[in-house]
């Protein structure tokens, strides 16, 4: 997917004229080409998060619970600012979606885990956690689509850097603990920073969940 979407998005000649589209077109295209892989895309998948820098505007697109997020500088404060929304599946515009398709919404058994997404009203086939994602082919017809929702920003001279991550991170740690924890690690480089983060998510997932993904 990674691959795929750079490549999908240079070659859209509506890039130049018309970003937003070239990204949603990208999205789209790179769920298409799973098809004609060895990959198992019935019912594997991914989230993606996808930011496309022109001068000073930042278009961010979104498909799944991976999320974009700025550091803002505040006086003496970093603050984190979401650039993109998470679908999960029991937001509302989500849900509202994925039931009017045909699909069942399993809400979150408890504080701190996720809502999923079912093909049936037994809650026993699927069980994807994300409303929208690339690939997942087994659940496209109910609603999970890969279509990302598309956002302008405009570079701030006071924005410090930005983290971009999928729910591996965000599951257990908030966009500003995560701000937090780049920039007490930035001093030492932008790797070791990443690898801080990195490894406070795996911590988080043992503790909270016994596995890390």
């Amino acid at each position: 997917t990674m691959r795929q979407v750079v490549v999908s998005l240079e070659k859209d000649p509506l890039l130049n004229t018309d970003p937003h589209t070239a990204l949603h077109n990208a999205f789209i295209t790179t769920n298409t080409a799973l098809l004609v892989t060895q990959i198992h895309y019935m019912t594997s998948g991914t989230t993606c998060v996808v930011v496309y820098v022109k001068g000073k505007t930042l278009m961010v697109a979104n498909a799944g619970d991976s999320r974009a997020v700025m550091a803002h500088q505040q006086g003496d404060q970093l603050l984190a600012r979401d650039m993109s929304r998470d679908h999960k599946p029991d937001d509302p515009d989500e849900m509202a979606r994925i039931v009017k398709w045909g699909g069942f919404v399993m809400p979150a058994p408890e504080e701190g885990l996720s809502a999923r997404v079912y093909l049936d009203p037994g809650f026993t086939m699927i069980g994807l956690a994300m409303a929208r994602s690339i690939g997942d082919h087994a659940v496209k017809a109910v609603g999970v689509i890969p279509d990302p929702e598309v956002k302008d920003f405009e570079l701030q001279d006071n924005d410090q850097f930005m983290i971009m991550a999928s729910d591996g991170v965000w599951e257990f740690i908030s966009s500003q603990e995560a701000v937090d924890i780049v920039q007490s690690h930035l001093p030492d480089g932008c790797a070791e920073a990443c690898q801080e983060l990195i490894e406070t998510a795996a911590l988080r997932w043992q503790e909270e969940e016994g596995d890390y993904r």
